[in-house]
């Protein structure tokens, strides 16, 4: 319990260091699989049980959840993948 704690301060801590706010441009090349799974792992998260104690989800606003969200779905979008996401989501649900 007290290890737990202790993760969620140091999450805390790491996330207001001065510069973590500011916007970086990122240009990479990344592969279309990568992105589909990456959006995949962001939106699970995003959506299951992320706030257990102790977890970096466990201390993040609900604006932070809202920019994450967003990433992923840019990312899908960049890649042309929403469709194949989308499906990808309604079988997972079944």
């Amino acid at each position: 319990m007290e290890q737990k704690r202790e993760m969620e301060d140091v999450y805390d801590i790491l996330l207001a260091v001065p510069g973590m706010e500011d916007m970086v441009t990122l240009n990479t090349k990344v592969k279309r699989k990568n992105i589909l799974l990456l959006a995949q792992l962001i939106h699970q998260a995003l959506t299951g049980d992320g706030k257990q104690e102790g977890s970096v989800m466990s201390v993040l606003s609900k604006d932070t959840l809202e920019e994450l969200k967003a990433i992923a779905d840019d990312f899908l979008g960049k890649g042309n993948l929403e469709t194949l996401n989308e499906k990808i989501s309604k079988f997972r649900l079944k």
